[in-house]
């Protein structure tokens, strides 16, 4: 077993005795969607939820004081690190499809119409900006701990719908539908879930890199 797999199953253990919290995250990413009769929410909520579960590892490691744990038991900083995200990396992958997979059996169960490509886009979408915000959260986790860092870490979040709605107010009205309109005419929806990948890993990736740096010169 790599070190980094060791990280990961150690984390995951420490999970265990919140399980009933992290299936309540989602049993309301499933139960939400099923309720408002909206095929296009579970592949947004699914990611969206998954962000309060991202942090628990960080949170218990306050907590209980794993750090010094895994440092105890051989496990390099490093490989705490990359399991952390690699982790988010694999959980939000998972989430996504899952969403989407969800919204097709919505779909086929209610008999309400389904755009295959416009709910991976959805998805995708989602999957992005969640990923952008955990790169903003992992290194402030890793750098002050959960507790110390959570308010501030969870601004991105506060601030997301706040300049949504600055913007369309200083836009011309229908402008910014109409910007996705013809960006939606003149990029070809894989092209899009493409792009929508790169932003996601290149978030992640920088976000590694700086969390490690972080991470590294930390006193534990």
């Amino acid at each position: 077993m790599t070190p980094v797999i060791r990280a990961i199953r150690l984390d995951l253990l420490a999970l265990r005795p919140y399980r009933r919290s992290l299936l309540l995250f989602l049993a309301l990413a499933v139960g939400v969607p099923l309720y408002l009769g909206d095929v296009r929410l579970a592949p947004a909520l699914l990611p969206a939820y998954l962000l309060f579960g991202l942090a628990y590892p960080f949170a218990l490691a306050d907590r209980f004081g794993l750090e010094t744990l895994y440092a105890g038991l051989g496990l390099r900083r490093r490989d705490v690190v990359t399991a952390r995200y690699l982790t988010a990396a694999v959980a939000l992958l998972i989430a996504g499809a899952a969403g989407v997979l969800l919204g097709a059996v919505q779909s086929a169960a209610t008999g309400r119409d389904l755009d295959p490509a416009g709910l991976l886009l959805m998805a995708t979408a989602v999957q992005a900006g969640v990923s952008v915000v955990v790169g903003v959260q992992f290194p402030l986790y890793l750098k002050f701990g959960y507790m110390r860092s959570k308010l501030l870490s969870f601004i991105p979040l506060l601030l997301l719908p706040v300049t949504v709605s600055v913007l369309g107010s200083l836009l011309p009205q229908d402008a910014f539908a109409a910007t996705l309109e013809r960006v939606s005419a003149a990029v070809s929806p894989a092209a899009a879930v493409a792009v929508l990948l790169a932003l996601a890993l290149a978030a992640l990736a920088v976000s590694y890199a700086v969390g490690l740096r972080l991470y590294t010169a930390k006193d534990l």
